[in-house]
């Protein structure tokens, strides 16, 4: 006798969602920039040059503790995001920065996008996860440019510092990956992926389904995407299913080589 058998499984098991610009790639003409909130009109959210700064979107994918993020964006430096002169001011990319989707004013974690820190005494390791608290803390573009008269979000939080310890990083990664993408207005110049492994204090921060996030193209904050994005854990009745899938092929094999010892 045979027994086959025809699995179908139900429930969702790992899902990416996007953070999409939807400004992305647009022309911004008749700007206006100030060096105060807002610091630039509604029709030019990108202040300076789009093909510096402009963000397409965040995707972000958690499976069990492991978590990866991948950034579309453009950057006026090089592919090996290291630091670069935009007239006389050094610019890098900001930090992957993280939030409880129900308070978004309170970042508390954040991934390293570059090792090197304007402010800090101390330097995070690229692609790790660190935890905001202690001696880790937030600088504004303010505190990162120190520039008293060109235009950029001076208030957005951009980079995390630690000037009393060598930082300890709260999950490990695996480094930063970035990969050509477009020509920066169909489709942004570079998509930059981290993976790291999760605590479970940064899991918590996903509510109903939902994880805030925001990402700053530079330091200067110029270009900024926040939100939150929907990152799905296994639904029961998925898991449930799966550890019966896992049963009844055990069951189908037990059953086979019974029948071939009958049929011997």
């Amino acid at each position: 006798m045979r027994l086959s058998l025809v699995l179908i499984f139900t429930g969702t098991f790992a899902m990416a969602n996007t953070l999409t610009n939807p400004t992305f790639g647009q022309t911004e003409t008749n700007c206006n920039y100030t060096t105060a909130a807002p610091y630039t009109t509604s029709t030019c959210p990108v202040i300076g040059d789009p093909a510096k700064f402009d963000i397409e979107s965040i995707s972000v994918t958690v499976v069990g503790t492991s978590v990866t993020a991948t950034i579309d964006f453009n950057y006026g430096g090089t592919s090996s995001l290291a630091p670069y002169k935009d007239g006389n001011i050094t610019l890098q990319p900001g930090d992957l920065l993280f939030y409880d989707p129900s308070d978004p004013n309170q970042v508390k974690f954040g991934v390293a996008i570059d090792s090197s820190r304007p402010d800090s005494t101390y330097s995070f390791i690229a692609g790790d996860l660190y935890q905001l608290g202690g001696d880790i803390s937030l600088e504004t573009a303010q505190t990162a440019l120190g520039n008293p008269d060109a235009y950029y979000r001076r208030s957005e939080q951009v980079l995390m510092v630690d000037n009393t310890s060598t930082p300890t990083p709260a999950g490990i990664g695996n480094g930063v990956t970035v990969t050509a993408l477009g020509n920066g207005t169909t489709a942004a110049d570079y998509a930059v992926t981290v993976k790291f492994t999760a605590s479970s204090t940064f899991l918590n921060l996903i509510q109903n389904g939902q994880l805030g996030v925001t990402f700053s193209a530079a330091d200067c904050g110029n270009a900024v995407l926040s939100g939150d994005v929907g990152v799905p854990t296994p639904e029961p009745e998925g898991a449930t299913l799966m550890g019966l899938g896992i049963a009844l092929i055990g069951a189908a094999g037990y059953w086979r080589k019974k029948s071939s010892r009958r049929a011997n």
